[in-house]
């Protein structure tokens, strides 16, 4: 519940400004379509011709196989798996807070500090 709810939330934000500007948005929307289009691995670069990606691309690899999957253009893909990335964080952080409270409510801190 706590996924949907944080996906559906960022989606929505994502939604209200899904331009890719600043920071390295462009670079792994750009990422995301050279992938989309690459006939081979490697990734041609989107950046210098005729080159292979030389850059940890595997991220962008599977919001690329989901867009494929699904059928979606990369810009919409690229939104998506900011929101994918949103909804994972807040779930593993749930998570943790969570587990955190827990050991301190019942005093038992054995499984992460043993003796």
């Amino acid at each position: 519940m706590l996924f949907l709810v944080a996906f559906a939330a960022w989606a929505v934000v994502r939604a209200a400004n899904p331009e890719a500007v600043g920071t390295e948005k462009p670079m792994e929307l750009a990422f995301i379509n050279a992938i989309l289009r690459s006939p081979n691995f490697p990734p041609h670069d989107p950046w210098l011709s005729g080159y292979a990606i030389s850059y940890y691309y595997f991220g962008y690899v599977i919001i690329a196989m989901l867009a494929k999957f699904t059928g979606t253009a990369g810009g919409i893909a690229f939104n998506l798996g900011i929101s994918l990335i949103f909804a994972l964080s807040a779930c593993g952080a749930f998570g943790l807070v969570y587990n955190l409270f827990e050991c301190i409510e019942t005093g038992s801190w054995s499984y992460i500090c043993p003796n």
